[in-house]
């Protein structure tokens, strides 16, 4: 089964421009948050989904210069531009993370991709109780 992590990251903030390149010690929002989430032992790839604007050019060289996967899509429709990646990726499943939780837990991502594979569910979040 080929688990996909998709995560979507743009340098376009309202509130904090650039974030996702802002720094965590010595490193990238962007690079802290890509080494927390490859020692999953579940997912099979991890794939950046950026915007395919002129502004995300930066961000798109800063990626790739450092050999991360990249998908371009759509800035403002961020359903196609998940689903194009997946497609892109032949994921059979896709994991949705976003740019701006650069401390989400690896494990938790594993427990939530076992709990979806053993009840076969359509979607699973790992939000409980739902805000």
């Amino acid at each position: 089964m080929n688990i996909v992590a998709i995560i979507q990251a743009r340098i376009g903030s309202v509130r904090m421009p650039k974030k996702v390149l802002a720094r965590i010690g010595n490193e990238t929002i962007i690079t802290f948050l890509h080494k927390r989430i490859k020692s999953s032992k579940l997912l099979k790839k991890i794939v950046f989904a950026i915007p395919d604007t002129k502004e995300n050019d930066a961000l798109y060289n800063y990626l790739t210069s450092k050999d991360l996967p990249v998908f371009r899509g759509p800035e403002h429709d961020v359903l196609s531009r998940y689903y194009k990646c997946a497609i892109n990726c032949n994921a059979d499943i896709v994991v949705r993370i976003t740019a701006d939780c650069p401390f989400i837990d690896a494990k938790l991502v594993d427990s939530t991709i076992d709990l979806h594979l053993r009840t076969k569910a359509d979607y699973t979040s790992n939000n409980f109780p739902p805000t």
